[in-house]
This record gives C-alpha cells, sequence and structure tokens, in this order.
C-alpha cells in the first residue's frame, strides 16, 4: 500500500516537475531535502511530535524553506504534512527516481562481484543488458565477497545469477535429494 501511495505523490511532483522542464532541479532538491529531514533528530522531533499541530508543522517547515527550495517543493512538503506522510518521504523520493528512469526509457541494474569489474568488462555487460531490454541501462556495482567468484546481475524482477556460490548451492540441494 505504501508503495502505491508513494508512488501517486512521487508521479504528481513529476508531472509539475516535467511541465516546468525542472526535473533535474527537483530531483536535486528533494534528494537534498529528504536527506537533511531524515538524518536530523531535531527535523525528525518536529515531525512525530504529537503536540504540534499540523498547522504548526506547516508553518515551521514554510519559515525553514521559504526561499531556499523551490516553491513547489515547498508546496509537496506541505501535502505530505497535511497527509501525514511525510515520515514516507524516503519513498516518494525513490518512487520520483523510479519515474525519472521508466520515462527516460532507461533500468537500474545491479551487478554483484567480488572484484570490481574493469571498464571493458563494466561496458561489454552494459552493451549486452541494453540489447537484451532495448533500454539505456543505468549500473550500480556492488562489491560482494560472499558470492565468491563470477557476477550476478539484477534488473527489477529479472536475476541473472552466474556466481560460484549459486552453483555451490546447486550441487548442495542434488547431494540433498540423492541421500
Amino acid at each position: 500500500m505504501n508503495e502505491y501511495l508513494d508512488r501517486r505523490y512521487a508521479l504528481a511532483l513529476y508531472e509539475v516537475a516535467e511541465e516546468k522542464n525542472k526535473v533535474e532541479e527537483y530531483l536535486k532538491e528533494l534528494d537534498e531535502v529528504t536527506n537533511l529531514i531524515m538524518n536530523d533528530e531535531s527535523f525528525l522531533s518536529i515531525i512525530k511530535h504529537p503536540y504540534l499541530s499540523t498547522s504548526r508543522k506547516k508553518e515551521m517547515f514554510s519559515e525553514i524553506f521559504k526561499g531556499k527550495i523551490s516553491e513547489d517543493i515547498l508546496s509537496f512538503l506541505i501535502v505530505l504534512i497535511d497527509k501525514n506522510r511525510l515520515l514516507e518521504l524516503s519513498g516518494q523520493l525513490e518512487e520520483f527516481k523510479r519515474i525519472d528512469i521508466e520515462k527516460n526509457n532507461c533500468v537500474s541494474a545491479v551487478v554483484k562481484t567480488v572484484i570490481p569489474l574493469d571498464d571493458a568488462q563494466r561496458n561489454e555487460l552494459i552493451r549486452k543488458l541494453e540489447i537484451k531490454y532495448h533500454k539505456r541501462v543505468l549500473l550500480s556495482e556492488v562489491i560482494d565477497k560472499d558470492i565468491i567468484g563470477g557476477v550476478y546481475v539484477r534488473i527489477g524482477n529479472d536475476v541473472i545469477d552466474g556466481t560460484i556460490k549459486s552453483k555451490f548451492d546447486e550441487i548442495k540441494k542434488l547431494t540433498v535429494k540423492v541421500d
């Protein structure tokens, strides 16, 4: 349910940003504001304070952010305070990013390896994934010593698991069935 609501709020903001040709600017601002709010105990205590009225919280946020962020981002925060959804701001930011990726015909891929990919390997992996998905691939690399060797790639719900660990796990399952 939260993901659905986060997406609706993010889509509304994205449409405003797109209409004003300010998607990158709003994404950057939303990211900075989200990091500030979610990592600052004083902001969190204001948001969670049971005796501060919604109208007082909105006043405080307006005083703090007016002139420092765009009016649309401030209005977005005020709506979230009104709907008691400000603590979900991280989810809305992630949905905003996903929408931007989708609108730009991109997919986000996570690749896990034991050692970092060199430029040639990275470029070849991106090339092959772009051919398979017919989209531009945004690659995030993660170093994971637990996979022992090989490559693990996740794009959305698709997983390509060519790791040694997965092969060992398959062998273990086969030997358990045989015994």
